[in-house]
Parts: C-alpha cells; structure tokens; sequence
C-alpha cells in the first residue's frame, strides 16, 4: 500500500510521479491518497484537484479507481476505517 496524504498537489510533475508510484506498487497493491479541493494553500499548489482532474491523472498512470470519496475534513476517520478492513 501507498499513502500519500496532502502532497499531490504539489509535486512537480505529478504525471511522471503517478507512474513511478504505479510501477513501484505490488500488483493487487492499493494507493490511497488525500487531496485538498479548497486550495488553501494555492501558492504552494502545482495541481487543483476536483474529481475529474484526479481521475484522468490515475487512470492514465494505469490505476483502477475503487472510489472517490469526499471527506470534507473526515479523511483520518474514513481512512482508519478503510485499513481496518
């Protein structure tokens, strides 16, 4: 499994990243990520992310999208939930 929590929105070339990350990946591995749609922090922000954006970015990286879930601030809780099965 891969985590990545509030940084997608600032890597540089997030296609290039997205693919290295699905590579690294175990086959049958999960990539759970957290992204800020409010672009609190736009200035730092190379991506603003909606579910369009993120969904052709992880598909033409090659992952299969279980879900988008918006959590409006519940991410922790949701992503405790998700790992415990």
């Amino acid at each position: 499994m891969a985590l990545a929590i509030e940084v997608l929105q600032c890597v540089p070339d997030l296609n290039l990243f997205l693919l290295e990350l699905y590579r690294l990946l175990t086959p049958g591995g999960y990539f759970v990520g957290h992204v800020p749609v409010l672009s609190y922090l736009r200035k730092f922000e190379r991506t603003l992310f909606d579910d369009r954006v993120i969904t052709e970015h992880l598909t033409q990286a090659g992952f299969e999208i279980k879900s988008i879930t918006p959590t409006f601030g519940s991410f922790i809780r949701r992503l405790c939930e998700v790992l415990a099965g």
